[in-house]
């Protein structure tokens, strides 16, 4: 029982340090790995392998959290509709500025 709630605390922990990261992919990476990690424990524990049911659904979860969040971090150009990284702040073919992807 000990093991089981030291390695959930520092599960915790890891994925709150990693929610605050700069970009929208890594913070939906984070919060995917908090939140497969939590689901898949929980349905691991049905069928008693609760530490493998975190580990596959923390996996799952970094790789739909920073394909999520991948695609909410890009800005879009409102004259040709291109979409380029949230770095950039003009478009580099016509000179419109990027708006936010919402």
């Amino acid at each position: 029982m000990r093991k089981n709630f030291v390695f959930g605390l520092w599960s915790l922990v890891f994925c709150l340090s990693i929610v605050g990261c700069a970009t929208r992919t890594q913070t939906g990476a984070g919060v995917g790995a908090l939140a497969g990690a939590g689901l898949g424990a929980i349905i691991g524990h049905q069928s008693g392998h609760a530490g493998e049911g975190a580990a596959i659904g923390a996996g799952a979860g970094v790789l739909t959290g920073g394909l999520i969040g991948h695609h909410m971090d890009k800005k879009d150009c409102p004259v040709c509709g291109r979409k380029f990284s949230r770095s950039k702040n003009n478009c580099p073919y016509d000179g419109a500025e990027l708006v936010d992807q919402e």
